[in-house]
């Protein structure tokens, strides 16, 4: 039986250099992007992201070496389905009020997000998006603690987590910075 499936390609080597973690991520509401998957998606990457007027992505600033992204695919064969689970890890060191507040609003109601992650690649990934699915990302886990001895982490360890039908999108880096919030 022949399957209606796009043809195989070749995964081509490479020679560049790969570093694992993430240096920054950005995160809205997911009501405030518009991606239209027939004109800002080129593939596998998107082109453009029009964001609703006033609203922009806000950066998270968190210690190097303590976060990440991941994509596990998991697959059901009786059901036929297949889902990317989008997953965020941020770890954001010295609690204090202003980061509650602002983790607080990011959990208030279980908001639907988007997240934008830069790689230690310096490539930029959407989690939370699927082409014609209206679900983002979610908080799903938030520790916050102080450690027991002097040399633990005091803050708050953050996981975003959201069932997508795709992988994570690459980004064309030149739309990027005019997607975020300008610091202050």
């Amino acid at each position: 039986m022949a399957l209606n499936c796009t043809p195989l390609t070749n995964i081509p080597e490479n020679c560049d250099p790969s570093t694992g973690g993430i240096q920054t991520v950005g995160i809205t509401d997911f009501a405030n992007v518009t991606i239209d998957p027939t004109t800002d998606i080129t593939a596998g990457e998107v082109t453009n992201i029009t964001m609703e007027t006033g609203t922009l992505f806000h950066k998270f600033d968190f210690t190097k070496n303590s976060s990440s992204a991941s994509e596990p695919m998991a697959v059901d064969s009786a059901t036929g389905s297949t889902f990317y689970t989008h997953t965020v890890n941020v770890q954001i060191a010295r609690r204090d009020v202003a980061k509650r507040n602002s983790i607080s609003l990011l959990a208030a109601g279980q908001r639907e997000l988007m997240i934008i992650v830069k790689d230690n690649n310096n490539q930029y990934w959407l989690a939370g998006y699927s082409a014609n699915f209206e679900e983002g990302v979610q908080l799903t886990g938030d520790d916050g603690g102080t450690g027991v001895a002097k040399g633990d982490m005091n803050g708050y360890n953050l996981t975003f987590t959201g069932e997508q039908k795709d992988r994570m999108l690459l980004i064309d880096p030149t739309i990027v910075d005019a997607l975020f919030i300008a610091a202050v």
